[in-house]
């Protein structure tokens, strides 16, 4: 007995601000709606951060362990994704 399609057995949680995602045919329940970010951190901005934070880290001697291993965890977890988009399997981390 093989296992089920986890794509075909798999529903989209209701998500909470807006309701269902997928309408009972499959298709997404509503329209694209533009989310502005004018208040966020530009791209120069991030990499600046990201600089300084490491710069700290180097002056003050932090211990940068579990940030690195939780970039190393999320990174898997991507590529996990990924695969698991291109293979249809599901992929155990």
């Amino acid at each position: 007995m093989g296992l089920a399609d986890p794509r075909r057995s798999f529903s989209p949680p209701a998500c909470p601000r807006f309701g269902p995602t997928l309408a009972e045919d499959g298709s997404f329940a509503r329209k694209d709606e533009r989310v502005s970010t004018a208040d966020e951190p530009t791209h120069d901005d991030l990499c600046e951060r990201e600089q300084r934070f490491l710069l700290k880290a180097i002056d003050w001697d932090q211990d940068l362990t579990d940030h690195m291993n939780d970039a190393v965890k999320s990174l898997a977890i991507v590529l996990a994704a990924d695969q698991s988009v291109r293979t249809g399997a599901v992929v155990t981390l």
